[in-house]
């Protein structure tokens, strides 16, 4: 199963931060570069909430080429990483290039 993993920075109004969102999709060893919506890279300063999708959950596998998709994958990560409420991630871009090292707990 590959590890791609849909990755946004959604600015956060509640301490201040507006413009944008940011996102992208990780390579296989979970490595992004962030595009805001604008086509700017990067993500605007201040803080965010993170929010990360699971892309393996779409890549449902067909069963001898037959059209009927078996079960959904299941996610490798508590829901909670997937909703702009209740995402644990929350970060501050500054003005400087930096890099973000995100742990999802709970993962399997």
């Amino acid at each position: 199963m590959n590890a791609i993993f849909l990755v946004a920075f959604l600015p956060d109004p509640a301490k201040g931060t507006t413009g944008p969102r940011s996102a992208a999709v990780t390579d296989a060893q979970g490595h992004f570069r962030l595009k805001c919506d604008d086509q700017r890279d990067g993500a605007v300063v201040g803080w965010h909430r993170i929010v990360v999708e699971d892309m393996a959950v779409y890549a449902l596998p067909r069963k001898d080429n037959a059209p009927r998709l078996t079960a959904p994958v299941k996610p490798r990560f508590p829901a909670a990483y997937g909703s702009s409420a209740d995402t644990p991630l929350l970060v501050e871009v500054r003005p400087e290039k930096a890099s973000f090292d995100l742990r999802l707990e709970g993962s399997r």
